[in-house]
């Protein structure tokens, strides 16, 4: 089972999600998608606080390889 939680902080320009991947049988990849309340699209991540490439800002999508413990990804849109 996945948790996770996510704040959107639309007037910042960033959205937050925390996620803790299952661990008894974690998944190849996850994927997390992101919806601007305004429409916006993403122009950078960051993962567990490092620069993260794969994105695809036009299905609002975000790939991540799950490790031990939780995720702590940083969505940034267009101002």
């Amino acid at each position: 089972m996945v948790s996770y939680r996510i704040v959107s902080h639309p007037h910042e320009g960033y959205i937050t999600a925390s996620i803790e991947p299952p661990i008894r049988t974690p998944p190849t990849a996850l994927v997390l998608r992101l919806r601007h309340p305004d429409g916006k699209t993403i122009q950078a991540v960051t993962v567990n606080g490092k620069r993260h490439s794969r994105f695809d800002p036009a299905k609002e999508c975000i790939t991540i390889k799950p490790t031990k413990g939780p995720v702590e990804v940083r969505a940034e849109y267009e101002p």
